[in-house]
């Protein structure tokens, strides 16, 4: 009986990898989706507000990573979606830092990289943030620099743009301001067409987000080049600019300096929505979530977030 039923087996004559009709199709994201992304966000919201409003009391990069966590957990995201980064300092000027084990000194800036799942979609967002609860004119002045950036970069985030079109947004505002600063000399355009700027940007404007944090998806097509964006795509925007302390070339007053701002983006019909937006990123925002009486919080009762 067996040989009887083989004999009608249908065999496939080929196979066929189905992994980029699936990339393509995790690109666009529901509205299902989409509501899973923004609960992961608004807790990992929730967690970085809970983290620098207790910064002051801090000594040690650990307590900052273990409150983030703990802080999304008690909202019932039990997974990150990777390693946080919670750089104090210099050690901000580490790209994918993790060991998040060095002291913390009073007028550092901490550079916390952080983000939980929710139901097996990642939030991604970065906040660099005055331990003290007070920037620092350099450091104000580096991070107004970046900030500017990050909002050029969403700010060309729509359908018809290509993702070509935040990065260059976001590196002609890095490197004008890099100018300022004193970290680079000549013009804009020399200093891009030199790679003179990697020194303190050596990474992209973002990436595509969504059931990983660095999610599948085509950043360009073979024949038609960057691919434009569509509404539903998800991703991030991250400028950041990083001195290190040893960088003689660099003003002395600006060593030891790393700064990095991060949001979730959704691409709708209109242009970008920031799913991140409730947390701050202001000079004048951050210090004043981190210098906020406790009583004056949350209407006056015990604060949850």
């Amino acid at each position: 009986g067996e040989d009887i039923f083989r004999l009608r087996e249908v065999v496939p004559t080929t196979l066929q990898d189905i992994t980029p009709k699936l990339n393509e199709m995790r690109l666009i994201k529901s509205k299902e989706e989409l509501a899973q992304i923004q609960k992961a966000v608004e807790i990992s919201v929730q967690g970085f507000k809970r983290v620098m409003r207790k910064a002051k009391k801090v000594s040690n990069e650990c307590q900052l990573a273990a409150r983030f966590q703990f802080e999304c957990q008690k909202r019932g995201a039990a997974n990150l979606a990777y390693g946080t980064v919670a750089a104090a300092g210099n050690q901000a000027n580490t790209l994918h830092y993790v060991a998040n084990d060095a002291r913390i000194k009073k007028n550092d800036l901490v550079l916390m990289d952080a983000g939980c799942e929710w139901n097996g979609y990642a939030s991604d967002i970065t906040r660099t943030f005055p331990v003290s609860g007070k920037f620092t004119e350099p450091q104000k002045a580096v991070y107004d620099v970046v900030l500017k950036a990050q909002e050029a970069g969403i700010k060309a985030i729509k359908p018809g743009n290509t993702y070509e079109d935040p990065h260059k947004a976001v590196l002609n505002s890095l490197v004008e301001g890099m100018i300022i600063l004193g970290l680079l000399r000549g013009t804009v355009a020399d200093n891009i067409q030199s790679g003179a700027y990697q020194v303190y940007y050596p990474h992209s404007f973002g990436h595509w987000m969504g059931l990983d944090v660095h999610d599948v998806g085509q950043y360009r097509k073979k024949t038609d080049g960057y691919r434009k964006f569509e509404p539903g795509m998800v991703l991030t925007v991250e400028p950041g600019i990083y001195i290190d302390e040893d960088n003689e070339k660099a003003p002395a007053h600006l060593r030891g300096i790393g700064v990095r701002i991060e949001d979730d983006v959704l691409v709708t019909p209109k242009g970008a929505k920031v799913l991140s937006w409730q947390l701050p990123k202001t000079v004048e925002g951050i210090e004043k979530l981190m210098n906020e009486p406790r009583k004056h919080r949350s209407g006056g009762q015990k604060a949850r977030n």
